[in-house]
């Protein structure tokens, strides 16, 4: 038995729903492909598809296993392309869930140099803060703020730091004048954001004591609005340096109380642990770490 072709007919019965549509996409017998599953699974010795005159559907082995062929399939795919000039090579899917400010403001465009590399790689980019299981919801790649959770099992990529920084605008400033101390933050119009949990909130410093952000006067689940806020003078602005350093560098922002900034928080880019990991997955993480080491270093 050929089992790379097997494999590619049990994924085509999957992904078609039914052996005759897998055999019109394969351009052999309805029959072929039958006996070819029945081969694939007398040689694993589990059932891997249920099926009955109307409907068929896998069984938990069938399942594991169609995930695993598929990530065969592309790897192959991935290995061929990168051997050849043909303008039909590398089609593979490169599916990212990243934080959000980090995708908005760094990955987006990295990966938009990525591509220029690799242009017939396609990239599906989800930006979430939410946890995300990449097994469950067929991620390929994880981009993550924060400590990581010792349990977790999966293969993990240190790119670099997350840096806050604490800004407003020179018309606030002007108006309600400029804090010294962390202290005199209680008298200023603070921004929040509505994200942040016990977890993964970010407090200020004096020396190591933590100092949590004052209850905030405007408050908004969304990095990128609290800047629009802060720019038009509404307040003091606690966020990701990436997020404001182009206005502080302009001058619309104005750092304040830089000795009393949270400490950094670690950026890991987080995949599968797989025996032989997708060509294309350590292709990403090693250009992300090429290209991004003099932007995230602390």
């Amino acid at each position: 038995m050929d089992r790379i072709k097997a494999i590619e007919v049990f994924v085509a019965v999957v992904d078609n729903g039914s052996l005759t549509r897998a055999a019109e996409r394969l351009d052999v017998t309805p029959a072929m492909v039958g006996k070819v599953l029945a081969q694939l699974e007398t040689h694993l010795g589990v059932q891997l598809i249920r099926r009955t005159t109307r409907q068929q559907s896998l069984t938990d082995a069938g399942r594991r296993f169609y995930e695993e062929c598929r990530r065969v399939l592309e790897q192959l795919s991935w290995a061929e392309a990168s051997v050849t000039d043909l303008q039909a090579q590398g089609q593979a899917t490169l599916r990212i869930s990243c934080a959000t400010t980090l995708g908005q403001c760094l990955i987006a465009p990295a990966l938009a140099g990525f591509q220029q590399e690799h242009p017939n790689v396609r990239l599906v980019l989800e930006l979430s803060n939410s946890h995300v299981n990449p097994v469950e919801e067929g991620f390929d790649l994880l981009l993550r703020v924060g400590a990581l959770d010792p349990d977790l099992d999966l293969v993990a990529i240190r790119l670099g730091d997350y840096r806050m920084a604490l800004c407003a605008s020179p018309e606030y400033l002007a108006v309600h004048g400029t804090p010294e101390h962390v202290e005199h933050l209680v008298s200023h119009r603070c921004l929040g954001n509505l994200v942040w949990n016990r977890r993964s909130t970010w407090n200020l410093l004096i020396g190591e004591a933590p100092q949590p952000w004052p209850d905030a006067i405007f408050l908004s689940n969304d990095g990128p609005a609290l800047r629009q806020v802060a720019l038009a003078g509404g307040g003091i602005l606690l966020q990701p340096e990436m997020l404001v350093e182009e206005d502080i560098a302009s001058g619309r922002l104005i750092p304040l109380l830089e000795d009393y900034l949270p400490a950094s928080r670690p950026i890991h880019a987080l995949y599968r642990r797989d025996r032989f990991p997708l060509a294309k997955v350590s292709s990403l993480v090693d250009y992300l770490r090429r290209t991004l080491r003099s932007t995230l270093q602390d």
